[in-house]
């Protein structure tokens, strides 16, 4: 009897989590990454640090211009390219 309540507990909340995670992910990402990053990024080793942003940021902007035409993808990047040169 407790297996079965505790199953249907874990059902409920598995089913919550697959409508809540895919809203709330997005937002806690963009406000918490950067400032995580600013606090842990210091201490990597100058290699791992590289490469991993290199990584990071290959990511970014291959999924963040996905969905976008040739010239909003040639926008985006000179926009980047401007924030990060200053």
């Amino acid at each position: 009897m407790l297996a079965v309540a505790f199953g249907a507990v874990v059902g409920l909340v598995v089913a919550i989590a697959r409508k809540v995670i895919p809203t709330i992910m997005p937002q806690m990402m963009t406000e918490m990454m950067p400032h995580c990053l600013r606090i842990a990024l210091p201490d990597m080793p100058q290699e791992e640090r590289v490469a991993f942003v290199l990584k990071l940021v290959t990511s970014l902007m291959e999924r963040s211009s996905a969905v976008m035409s040739e010239e909003e993808q040639t926008d985006f990047l000179a926009k980047v390219v401007e924030k990060v040169q200053s």
